[in-house]
């Protein structure tokens, strides 16, 4: 994603902390987090379980919760769809909106700021509605988030 939002926002500066974007900081710094988070620990059972069931590993705790996240970070011997899951997790329990809000801008020097961060949007959404071929995927709830993306870039694609 991050090479793709380079090639395409080439005029655009998107930062995380005052540093470069480095995706891998962000979903570091959500790892840290969960232990933390309230509603994560308010409901601690329930998202034990939902992710055991989505990994398919037990995770009897927290602990085992950050473990298994931190194999994104210890370049472990994950193949490509683990670290997909894996980032889903974190994605999936961490409240990305708070980054995206507080700690992510965008600079452009052609673009007031709402401007650039919907172009920046844009092509996210665009990125997900092209990432994979859902020709096969119709029935499959798994693609159901690409599938709305791609009917919604499609509509809108002209009015951006």
């Amino acid at each position: 994603m991050q090479e793709y939002l380079q090639k395409e926002l080439s005029l655009t500066k998107i930062t995380y902390q005052n540093k470069p974007l480095a995706l891998e900081e962000v979903y570091q710094d959500m790892i840290e987090e969960i232990i933390h988070d309230k509603d994560i620990n308010n409901n601690k059972n329930n998202v034990l379980k939902r992710i055991e069931k989505f990994l398919s590993v037990p995770i009897p705790d927290i602990n085992s919760l950050l473990n298994e996240c931190q194999k994104l970070n210890n370049n472990s011997d994950i193949n490509p769809q683990q670290k997909r899951q894996l980032i889903e997790v974190i994605l999936k329990i961490v409240k990305a909106k708070d980054y995206w809000k507080k700690k992510i801008t965008v600079e452009d020097d052609y673009l007031p700021q709402d401007k650039a961060k919907d172009n920046v949007m844009r092509t996210i959404a665009n990125f997900y509605a092209n990432s994979c071929d859902l020709s096969d995927k119709i029935n499959s709830t798994i693609y159901h988030i690409p599938q709305w993306v791609n009917f919604l870039y499609s509509i809108h694609s002209n009015t951006f």
